[in-house]
């Protein structure tokens, strides 16, 4: 027998929060998850329509999901190298400086 429907729910979530960004469709889901099952091939592809009802995954086209986008921000001192990049300094002087590309400048 296989995991009940809160624990898959648990390693549904957990699949998308490894995968970060990347879309996956139910198929990509039961194969990292080694399930074989028709029966819990369905109960996924039914967790993860109520994973994007609550807002926790979001689907960007028919069968695909993804994490939805994290929105946070820091405040801090933009220090830019002479490549165009950049980093912010956080003003809190907690944690790491965050690395932004030259194309995202």
């Amino acid at each position: 027998m296989g995991p009940n429907r809160r624990d898959l729910k648990r390693q549904v979530v957990k699949v998308f929060d490894l995968a970060g960004r990347k879309e996956l469709n139910y198929k990509q889901v039961c194969s990292r998850l080694h399930i074989t099952s028709k029966e819990e091939k369905n109960t996924v592809i039914q967790i993860m329509g109520a994973l994007a009802l609550e807002g926790r995954i979001e689907q960007v086209a028919r069968g695909r999901f993804r994490n939805k986008a994290q929105i946070s921000s820091i405040t801090g001192t933009v220090d830019m190298n002479h490549k165009g990049s950049a980093y912010v300094v956080p003003e809190s002087g907690e944690g790491d400086d965050v690395y932004i590309s030259p194309k995202n400048m």
